[in-house]
């Protein structure tokens, strides 16, 4: 191997943010991103509040986790459909019943549309 140029090609970073290396983020960091958004903070504030704990992490580092978190949480079903198995569940013909609901597929399972209300607001409709 022969060492062509022995200078670095540019500056140190400023931030050790930009480096992946030092975000790393541990099951505590973790358990405390899900515990904040699951009080509904927005992500910045979740960043601004752990920046002043000396936490080095970035903004996309939160979204990230977000995302991972719904993932585990809808148990890799997408949104409309743990939607569907919530109203199948609470739906039918005796007093227990919280919902009405129609929907349509296409031919491809796609949802064409979706109507849900809850059967005490549709006394009042």
């Amino acid at each position: 191997m022969e060492v062509q140029e022995l200078n670095h090609n540019h500056e140190a970073f400023i931030h050790a943010a930009a480096l992946p290396y030092y975000r790393q983020r541990t099951k505590e960091l973790k358990k405390t991103i899900a515990d904040i958004s699951a009080s509904s903070i927005a992500p910045s504030k979740i960043l601004i509040n752990l920046l002043k704990k000396d936490i080095t992490i970035s903004l996309k580092d939160i979204y990230n986790e977000r995302q991972a978190n719904k993932k585990q949480l809808l148990s890799g079903l997408s949104s409309i459909q743990v939607l569907l198995k919530a109203l199948h569940k609470h739906r039918g013909d005796n007093l227990k019943s919280k919902y009405y609901f129609v929907y349509k597929e296409d031919d491809y399972n796609h949802i064409k549309y979706l109507f849900f209300i809850y059967l005490e607001s549709l006394k009042y409709f």
